[in-house]
């Protein structure tokens, strides 16, 4: 395997991240009462399921505004380096999925926020919103952008992420805030970032939150989707598809040969985003899956360590044009089952439309040798035909998408379960120390934009713990961000050894405090906080005032009453 070349030896390689703060919230609910919020009922079949098959051990939520959650890590950081913020000006990066409105950023807020209660200037602030990869890329962004020693970074991600009602999604979203400090300044105490990055970028609308138009008296009044439309498996192989992208194109930029499984995995750590904690398996699985096909060497050894079925090698590029084809249709199924029912005032122009999109895909992706092409384009189109509205044409397209992939998923995850279920995979996942990792999302759950830094934070935590801060500092650690739209960036990490010692002290005691100070509730609690609603379309906006209000004005009334006493004879009137 080649050395890495990160653009020589020269110090303008990195930026350092010199603290991560943690703003969790203290409510707490465990995993048998997320499985009565879900079904009104106690159920220990789908405990075990969420315990076993999505590795959910209890989740956050908070009835805070999302100004309170978000200054809850920022102040962390902000009083934590006070001596680094010292005299100097602020770039501000904000990443959520969670705004308070279409036009007006969290970073506005924030920057004013900052300015009043710690007197720096903010030179500019900024809100990153891609879905989950929002933190990942805003990280990158400042650490690519800002090479000045009289400038701080601040990335600062916060989410609140509730999926439908009763769904089993909901079952994963959690609440919280995670802030890192960047500057060029740093030692071996700070953790080295990389300006060298991979990307990939395609277009899947597999979760999103549609902007709709509402007919009211010509006021230009819209809604907005609360809860991102999800469709299932679906989403999941966008995110692998996408991350795998990623990775392949910053192996490419680093000049590594990427065929040596065992050499890889000695040289890098991997932290990938965890919309669930076994997630994490999941991606792993798929990688030694498409190293048992690259690895010519090794082939079958990982084949037999690994329990993969001979006649089953396939990796992502060599199934790439069906996945393509399964990702590109589920498109389709999506764009029916919603846009039409809002958008379209003209069935018949849509239909046609959707029909062209449908048949366009077979034709570029379908894969002959798996399925017969001229077969399912003439099915869509007969069936299709026949529907006489929207509901009907979903049905259509929907019978021949579950048609062509349910057998795939069926065949693909029999697979992967293969593969995690063996020795061998059990001994990479403590290599990789993966139970160490996903550990804070266990209890915390999702919390969409951080939950990559959440992932290193426990890894940080853990090896100090567990005494292996010195393994880490012989690794590179990829920080790996996704997010519907779909695009997913691959982030470069280093850790020396006095930096590991440094954060994993702090971030265990406080992961120790997160555990100690939770307040434990029911699922009619919770339910009873998610019932709340109010019409009023002002009041996210209005709410968000008051608190930013309340935070400033308690430290200028704070700053008078500290004049007032130090100067006695000062005129009260």
């Amino acid at each position: 395997m080649n050395n890495i070349r990160l653009e020589g030896d020269r110090k303008e390689s990195v930026e350092f991240i010199n603290g991560i703060y943690l703003g969790i919230p203290d409510n707490e609910l465990p995993v048998e009462e997320i499985v009565f919020s879900i079904e009104g009922r106690y159920n220990k079949e789908t405990e075990d399921k969420l315990r076993e098959g999505l590795g959910i051990k209890s989740k956050r939520f908070t009835d805070k505004t999302l100004l309170e959650l978000l200054f809850k890590s920022v102040d962390k950081a902000l009083e934590d380096k006070r001596d680094l913020i010292k005299g100097r000006s602020l770039v501000i990066k904000v990443a959520t999925e969670s705004g308070i409105d279409l036009s007006q950023s969290l970073s506005n807020f924030l920057a004013y926020y900052i300015e009043n209660k710690y007197g720096n200037r903010v030179l500019f602030a900024s809100e990153e919103k891609s879905a989950c990869v929002s933190g990942v890329k805003s990280l990158l962004e400042l650490a690519n952008s800002y090479k000045y020693s009289s400038i701080i970074g601040v990335v600062a991600t916060v989410d609140k992420a509730f999926y439908s009602k009763g769904s089993t999604a909901d079952a994963t979203g959690g609440a919280g805030s995670v802030t890192l400090l960047l500057s060029s300044n740093g030692s071996e105490d700070d953790i080295k970032i990389y300006r060298l990055y991979g990307s990939k970028t395609e277009t899947f609308f597999d979760f999103y939150k549609p902007v709709r138009s509402v007919n009211n008296h010509n006021k230009g009044i819209a809604e907005v989707n609360k809860y991102p439309i999800v469709y299932g498996t679906f989403s999941e192989y966008v995110y692998l598809f996408l991350a795998y992208k990623a990775f392949r194109d910053l192996l490419d930029k680093m000049h590594i040969d990427a065929d040596n499984m065992d050499e890889f995995f000695k040289r890098f750590l991997i932290v990938p985003h965890l919309p669930y904690p076994n997630m994490s398996e999941k991606m792993l699985a798929y990688l030694v899956r498409h190293f048992a096909r690259v690895d010519k060497d090794r082939k079958e050894e990982i084949r037999r360590r690994f329990n993969i079925p001979e006649e089953d090698l396939r990796g992502f590029e060599s199934h790439e044009d069906l996945l393509r084809f399964m990702l590109n249709l589920g498109n389709v199924l999506i764009a029916v089952k919603d846009s039409i029912k809002y958008y379209s005032n003209d069935y018949k122009s849509v239909k046609a439309q959707i029909l062209d999109l449908t048949k366009s895909i077979v034709i570029r992706y379908g894969n002959k040798a798996v399925y017969n092409q001229d077969f399912y384009e003439k099915e869509i189109r007969t069936r299709a035909e026949k529907a006489s509205n929207s509901d009907e044409l979903y049905e259509a397209v929907e019978k021949i998408y579950k048609d062509i992939v349910e057998s795939f998923f069926e065949e693909d995850n029999k697979i992967i379960r293969s593969i995690r279920k063996s020795d061998g995979f059990k001994e990479l996942k403590r290599m990789l120390h993966l139970e160490d990792i996903k550990y804070l999302s266990s209890i915390v759950g999702n919390i969409y934009t951080g939950s990559v830094f959440l992932g290193l934070s426990s890894l940080l935590a853990k090896a100090y713990e567990n005494n292996y801060t010195e393994e880490l500092s012989n690794k590179k650690i990829l920080l790996i961000g996704y997010g519907s739209g779909a695009e997913a960036v691959v982030g470069l990490v280093e850790v020396p050894r006095k930096a590991a010692e440094r954060f994993g002290s702090y971030l265990s005691k406080v992961i120790k405090d997160i555990e100690n100070n939770k307040r434990v509730i029911t699922a009619e609690e919770y339910n009873s906080y998610r019932d709340v609603s109010d019409s009023n379309p002002l009041k996210n906006l209005i709410t968000a005032m008051y608190t930013l209000r309340r935070e400033t004005d308690t430290r200028e009334h704070s700053n008078l009453e500290k004049s007032i006493a130090n100067n006695p004879n000062r005129n009260r009137g």
